[in-house]
Formats: structure tokens, sequence, C-alpha cells
């Protein structure tokens, strides 16, 4: 449902069907009225896999003219697009990995790559539709890989608690067709770095990288120091790192050539 609170810059919020929680604010009644929509028409669907939003964020994907994406990412991003070259050296003690036209730098040891389909935003998370449109779009707009530091997630697993909620209360997990086959499977709740992560995504690239949070990372490092027993909680969590962290990154020297002939973003 949909409300008017002018205390907001964007007046008119979306809100869950019981008004728990919000899904959006927006700056016209029609941009709340797109989202609502689209949310209805994806629980219409009830696609397997991804539980992301997905396709409620590719309905809200905004056509920004090219000197709009450029103000919009000036404004949120200003050093990763106005001088990358200072930005990738100020990040030069981080890992740097790459994907099809981004640049993320994070943690060494503790980065995943993900991609659309096992992504889900964190609950309550409020989305601000133009900084996402902006870097969705930003790749047609910049001729060079944008460079990011990455955000992080909790990474999760279904059990069977989870399958059995999702049966009897489909709100749960509004894009997830439950199946009892997918005990362990294995997904990414993002904690930071919406805008970014799923930006990048829906620009077209087929993945992007985080860091692991904490909680999680703490988790897998007693499991480790253990000897990675069998019979633990997070089982399939912990196999999944011990698989999928990646310790290798680009060398300081590729990412410095990768930069070297531009002068400046904007």
């Amino acid at each position: 449902m949909i409300k008017k609170d002018f205390r907001r810059k964007k007046p008119y919020v979306l809100y869950t069907s019981d008004g728990s929680r919000i899904l959006g604010t927006h700056a016209t009644y029609a941009s709340a009225l797109r989202q609502e929509r689209a949310i209805q028409a994806n629980k219409r669907k009830m696609r397997k896999n991804p539980f992301t939003t997905e396709s409620e964020f590719e309905h809200m994907i905004e056509p920004l003219s090219e000197m709009q994406v450029r103000e919009l990412m000036g404004a949120y991003y200003p050093q990763s697009v106005s001088d990358p070259k200072a930005f990738v050296e100020d990040q030069r003690l981080y890992q740097a990995l790459e994907s099809e036209h981004f640049v993320w730098f994070g943690d060494q040891g503790r980065m995943l790559k993900i991609d659309i389909n096992n992504t889900v935003a964190l609950e309550d998370n409020v989305f601000d539709w133009e900084k996402l449109s902006a870097v969705a779009r930003a790749p047609d707009v910049f001729d060079f890989k944008i460079p990011f530091h990455v955000g992080y997630v909790q990474v999760l697993s279904l059990d069977c608690c989870d399958i059995l909620d999702a049966m009897a209360d489909s709100s749960r997990f509004p894009y997830y067709d439950p199946s009892p086959d997918d005990r362990d499977m294995v997904y990414f709740q993002l904690r930071d770095g919406h805008h970014r992560t799923l930006g990048a995504l829906l620009s077209g690239d087929s993945y992007a990288y985080v860091n692991v949070g904490n909680y999680t990372m703490d988790g897998y490092d007693k499991w480790v120091a253990k000897g990675r027993p069998e019979n633990v909680y997070n089982i399939a969590v912990y196999k999944y790192l011990d698989d999928n962290l990646i310790s290798v990154g680009l060398t300081h020297q590729y990412i410095k050539d990768l930069y070297s002939t531009i002068d400046n973003g904007l």
C-alpha cells in the first residue's frame, strides 16, 4: 500500500500489505504505483529461484539520460567516476577482482563471487531508485571499468524449517517456489552495498563480488580451527566458503595498467 509522508524528501512511501515495513520511497505517486504493480506481478509468477526481487528491480530501473547518469554517479560515487586512477591507488592494499564492467576491492581471503540468482536484499532496506538506476546505466556512459569497494553479505542456507515456512507463508520468500530438494541451498543476503552490488548485476554483468560479513566469517574460522567437523549447524555454508572464498586477486600492476590511459571519468 502507498502512503504520503511529506516529512520525507520522497513523500510517496510503499509499504507491505500489513504496513510492517517499507519497500521503497518515491518522488511521485506514479513511480510508487509502478513498483507496487511490479511486486504484484512477480508474486503471481512465483518464479523458482532466485529468492531476490530481480524482476521487481528491473521494472524500477529508470531511463536516465547520459547527463543524469554522470550527475548521479558523481554525487553518490564521486571518486569512482571523477578520478578512478586515484581511487584504485587508495585501494591498493585491498584484494582486487573484476567483473565485465566493474572492478571490486575487498578484504584478502574474504571475497565471494555472487550473481543475481542467489542474492537477496536485506529486509527493510530502502532503495533510492535513481541511485540504483545510475549504477545500472553507468557502463553505457563511462568508457572504463568502474571501481567500487565491495559491499558485504551474510551467507545463509535453506534448512527444513525455512522450506516448510515458505510453503506455509509465501511472503517470506515471495519469489521462491519451495521444494524439499532445496535443503542446504546456499544464498546471500546483502547487508551493505545494495545499490553498488545490485546495480552492477542489473547492468548486465553476470556476477559481482562481495565481502563475507563478520558473523559468517567468524563462524567459519572457528569451524576450520576445530578441524572442519561434519555435525555442526551451518555446515552447508561452511563447506561452500571452503570451496568458494577467493584468496588471489588481480595484481596491483594489472590494475594500474587498466587505468593508465584515463585522465578523469567525468
